[in-house]
C-alpha cells in the first residue's frame, strides 16, 4: 500500500515538476522519433583516439545511442535483439540475470560459470568473465554496441561470436536530470510491475564533475502457479551508480565509476510437458504460460564494481593513452524447482529459511566471483597510418556450490568447485589509408591463459558431511575429487581492406579468427567422467560487406560470411539416473555460413521503416564426440543441427509520428520480430518458432521535449517464448522448461530537466 501511494503521489507531482521545467526552459525544436533514428551514430568499439561513424567502420555492428534507445522505448538488451540479424540476446531462464548470448550460432546455453562463453560482454569497457548479472534495462545507458563475428584482436578471447558493449552515461558539463516512472501489466489477473529511476548530472567544480543514478524495480509476479492459485515470478531489484569525472589537467582526465545492485525474488517459471521420451509429466499445453509447482524457490544476486579510466592527450602521433581498470564482485544465491511439477522429485536446495525439503545451514552461494582487469592501451595516428596497440590483464576467482534435493530429502548431492584463471595479452591494430578511397586494415593479437581448478562432483561420496550428503564448497567441507592446472597460448591475426566508393557508399572484406577459452566443468554430475580441461574453440571467418545511403534517407548494411570453427565446445546434455549430465566436450568441426541486411529508410519526414533479415547455414563437417548417445560416432551425429542456430532470423518497424502543432507530438512504433526453431545441447531440446509483436505511442505535450508520456505492449499476442527446454529421467519429471513473461501493457512518465 505504501508503495502504490509513493506511485500516486509521484504522479501527482509530475504536472507541477513540468510547469517548473517549462518555465524555466526555452522551447527546444521539436523532433520526433523518425528524425532521431536516422541521425549519425557514433561508436567507440575501434578503441581509437576518436570514436567512429558506424557507417565508415569496415564490421558489422549494429550501434543504439541514448536517443535512438528513447525513440524506440526498448526496455532491455533482449528486446533490441530483435532489430539485430542473426542475434539473440536473453537470459538463460535458469537462473536470473544470467546471459545467453547468440551471435551467427555461436553462444552459450549453460549456467556453469567456469564455461566462458562465446560473446563478449563488456561494460563501460570493462570485460565481464562470467554470464551472471549481463542482461541489463535500458537505464543510464549513453549507448549499446553490437558487434558481429569474431573480435578477437581488439577484445580478446572469449568473442568468437561476436562482442556486446554497454556504455552507461557519464557525468554531463550542465546541470541534467531525468526521472522516470513505469508501470505495467499483463492483465491476466496476476501482479503488477513498477519501475522507477532517476538520474541526476551536472558540475560540481569548473573541472569536476558529477552524477547520480538511481533504478528500483517491484515485480509482483506475471505467472499463476495453478498449484497453490497465486501469483508468481515476484522479484525485487535495486541498483545505485555514481560517477565523478576530473579534469586534472588541461590533457589528462579520471572518471570514476560505482555501481552496487541487488535482486531478490522468487525461483524460475518452468513448465512440465511432453518430453521426446514420451513422458508426459503434467503434459501441459506449451501453448499456454501454465505451470505448476510446489517450491517456489527465491533467487538472490548482489554486486559491486569499480572502474576507474584514465587518458591522457599526448602529442606523440597526436595520440592518447588510456588506462581501464575494473573490479568487479558478483554473488548469487538460488532455489529452484528443477522438476516443475507439484512433487518434490528433484529441487535445488534452498538457502537456510526458504523453500520446501531439506535446508543448509550456512550461507554456500550458487556463484561467487571476484574479478580484476587492466587495459592500458595507445591510439594515434602517423601519416595514413592509424595505430591502436595495448596491454591487458584479466584475472578471477570463482566458487561455484551446487546442491540438489532428489526424492523429498531422500537422496541429496553436494558438489562444485574453485576456479583461479588469469589472462595476459599484447595486441597492435592499424589502418593505413593507401589512398583517399582505399583503406587496408590488419592486426595481431597474443594471449596467455592460465586455469586451475579443484572439483568436487556431485554425485562423489561425501564423508563426514553434515547434514548427511550435504557439504559446502564455500566453507571447505566438500572433499575434491578432481584437481589438475593447465595453460594455453595462441595468437589472433586479422587483415582485410575496405573501400570508399562513394561518399556515402563503402565495401569491406577481412579475415579474422578467434579463441574461446579451453576449461573445467564445476558442474560435474558423473564422477566417472574427468571434468576437464577441454581445448580451446577456434574460429576462422571471411567476411565481407557493404555500407550505403546512395539515397538520401535509405541506409541498408549488407554483410555475408563464412565460419570455420574447430574443436567446437559444447555442453552435451544426457539424462543421468538422478538429473541431467552436462559434459563439456569439444564436439566436432563446423561450417557456418550467412547474410545479414539491415535497412533504415525514411519514407516521409513522419514515417519511417527499419528492418533487418539475417539467413544462417550451419552443418558439422566432423563429429568427434557421441551427441547422439547411442554409444557410437557416426552419420546420426554428422547429421544433427547445430544447437542454439535459428535458419532464419527477421524484425520489421514500422514508425510514424503525428504533429498537433502546439498540443504536442506523437511518436508511435510497431515492431515485429521473428526467430525459427532452435536446437538446445541435447539433441531432443527445442526452443520453437518465436513470433513477437511490440508497439509504443508516446506524448510530448506542448513544445518542448522535457515530458513524455507513453504506452507501451510488449509480446501484445502473448507468444510463449522458451528460453530452455531439459529433458529429465523419467522418475524425476519430464521437462524443465523455463519460460518468459508472455503479453505486457503498460504505462510510462518521464521527465527532462
Amino acid at each position: 500500500m505504501a508503495f502504490r501511494t509513493a506511485l500516486l503521489s509521484a504522479a501527482a507531482a509530475l504536472p507541477l515538476l513540468t510547469v517548473n521545467v517549462l518555465a524555466q526552459d526555452e522551447p527546444a525544436p521539436r523532433r520526433g522519433a523518425v528524425g532521431v533514428l536516422m541521425d549519425e551514430i557514433v561508436i567507440a568499439a575501434t578503441k581509437k583516439r576518436e570514436v567512429e561513424d558506424v557507417q565508415r567502420v569496415p564490421i558489422a555492428v549494429s550501434a543504439f545511442g541514448a536517443d535512438q534507445l528513447d525513440a524506440l522505448n526498448f526496455k532491455d538488451l533482449s528486446s533490441i535483439s530483435g532489430l539485430i540479424p542473426n542475434t539473440t540476446l536473453r537470459e538463460i531462464g535458469t537462473f536470473k540475470g544470467v546471459a545467453a548470448f547468440n551471435i551467427r550460432g555461436l553462444g552459450t546455453l549453460n549456467s556453469i560459470p567456469s564455461i566462458d562463453p562465446s560473446i563478449g560482454a563488456f561494460v563501460d569497457g570493462v570485460y565481464y568473465g562470467i554470464n551472471a548479472g549481463v542482461m541489463f534495462d535500458n537505464f543510464d545507458i549513453e549507448s549499446i554496441e553490437v558487434l558481429r563475428g569474431p573480435q578477437g584482436i581488439l577484445f580478446g578471447r572469449n568473442v568468437i561470436g561476436g562482442a556486446v558493449l554497454v556504455n552507461t552515461t557519464r557525468p554531463t558539463d550542465e546541470f541534467r536530470a531525468k526521472f522516470q516512472g513505469q508501470v505495467n501489466n499483463g492483465f491476466r489477473g496476476t501482479g503488477v510491475d513498477y519501475t522507477f529511476n532517476g538520474i541526476v548530472s551536472g558540475p560540481l567544480t569548473d573541472r569536476l564533475r558529477g552524477k547520480i543514478a538511481v533504478y528500483y524495480n517491484k515485480d509482483e509476479g506475471w505467472f499463476k502457479n495453478i498449484n497453490d492459485g497465486e501469483k508468481f515470478g515476484e522479484s525485487e531489484t535495486k541498483l545505485f551508480r555514481a560517477a565523478l569525472e576530473w579534469d586534472a589537467t588541461d590533457s589528462l582526465e579520471f572518471l570514476l565509476r560505482f555501481e552496487h545492485g541487488q535482486q531478490d525474488g522468487e525461483g524460475t517459471a518452468a513448465q512440465s510437458h511432453l518430453n521426446a521420451a514420451g513422458n508426459p509429466g503434467l503434459g501441459l499445453d506449451r501453448d499456454t504460460h501454465d505451470l505448476s509447482i510446489n517450491n517456489r524457490g527465491e533467487q538472490f544476486s548482489e554486486w559491486n564494481q569499480v572502474i576507474l579510466e584514465a587518458n591522457q592527450q599526448v602529442g606523440f602521433g597526436n595520440g592518447v593513452i588510456t588506462n581501464i581498470f575494473g573490479w568487479r564482485q558478483y554473488r548469487q544465491g538460488a532455489c529452484l524447482d528443477i522438476d516443475a511439477t507439484p512433487a518434490t522429485a528433484f529441487n535445488s536446495v534452498c538457502l537456510e529459511g526458504g523453500g520446501i525439503g531439506p535446508e543448509i545451514p550456512f550461507d554456500d552461494p550458487l556463484n561467487d566471483q571476484d574479478q580484476i582487469s587492466n587495459e592500458l592501451r595507445y591510439a594515434g595516428t602517423f601519416g595514413p597510418v592509424d595505430l591502436t596497440t595495448g596491454l591487458f590483464y584479466f584475472g578471477q576467482d570463482i566458487i561455484y556450490s551446487e546442491n540438489r534435493s532428489l526424492f523429498g530429502g531422500a537422496v541429496r548431492q553436494s558438489g562444485g568447485g574453485i576456479q583461479e584463471h588469469h589472462v595476459f595479452g599484447a595486441f597492435v591494430n592499424t589502418d593505413w589509408h593507401a589512398t583517399d578511397k582505399l583503406t587496408l586494415n590488419g592486426g595481431i593479437r597474443f594471449t596467455k591463459e592460465w586455469k586451475d581448478a579443484r572439483i568436487t562432483s556431485l554425485e562423489a561420496p561425501k564423508p563426514g558431511a553434515v547434514p548427511t550428503g550435504f557439504c559446502s564448497i564455500a566453507q571447505g567441507t566438500c572433499p575434491f575429487d578432481f584437481e589438475d592446472s593447465d595453460n594455453w597460448s595462441n595468437v589472433d591475426y586479422r587483415f582485410g581492406f575496405q573501400y570508399q566508393w562513394l561518399e556515402e557508399f563503402m565495401t569491406y572484406f577481412h579475415w579474422s579468427t578467434g579463441f574461446r577459452s579451453g576449461g573445467y566443468n564445476l558442474r560435474n554430475a558423473d564422477p566417472a567422467d574427468i571434468p576437464g580441461p577441454s581445448d580451446e574453440e577456434s574460429i576462422g571467418n571471411f567476411e565481407i560487406g557493404l555500407k550505403s545511403e546512395l539515397i538520401d534517407g535509405i541506409q541498408l548494411n549488407v554483410s555475408a560470411f563464412r565460419m570455420k570453427a574447430e574443436d567446437l565446445q559444447r555442453a552435451v546434455l544426457s539424462v543421468g539416473p538422478t538429473g541431467p549430465v552436462q559434459r563439456i566436450a569439444n564436439t566436432a568441426e563446423a561450417i557456418l555460413r550467412g547474410i545479414e541486411a539491415d535497412a533504415r529508410i525514411t519514407i516521409l519526414d513522419s514515417l519511417a521503416f527499419v528492418g533487418s533479415v539475417g539467413y544462417l547455414d550451419a552443418e558439422y563437417q566432423e563429429v568427434l564426440f557421441d551427441l547422439t548417445g547411442d554409444g557410437i560416432v557416426d552419420g546420426a551425429d554428422l547429421a544433427l543441427p547445430l544447437p542454439n542456430a535459428p535458419e532464419l532470423t527477421t524484425s520489421a518497424s514500422i514508425i510514424y509520428d503525428l504533429d498537433l502543432g502546439n498540443t504536442g507530438l506523437i511518436s508511435s512504433r510497431v515492431t515485429y520480430s521473428h526467430r525459427d526453431i532452435t536446437f538446445g545441447t541435447n539433441t531432443d531440446s527445442i526452443i520453437p518458432t518465436q513470433d513477437t509483436l511490440d508497439f509504443n505511442v508516446s506524448f510530448t505535450p506542448g513544445l518542448s521535449d522535457n515530458l513524455q508520456f507513453s504506452i507501451f505492449g510488449r509480446n501484445v499476442t502473448n507468444d510463449v517464448l522458451f528460453t530452455s527446454d531439459t529433458q529429465l529421467p523419467a522418475i524425476l519429471g519430464s521437462t524443465y522448461a523455463t519460460m518468459s513473461k508472455g503479453r505486457i501493457i503498460g504505462f510510462e512518465a518521464t521527465v527532462n530537466y
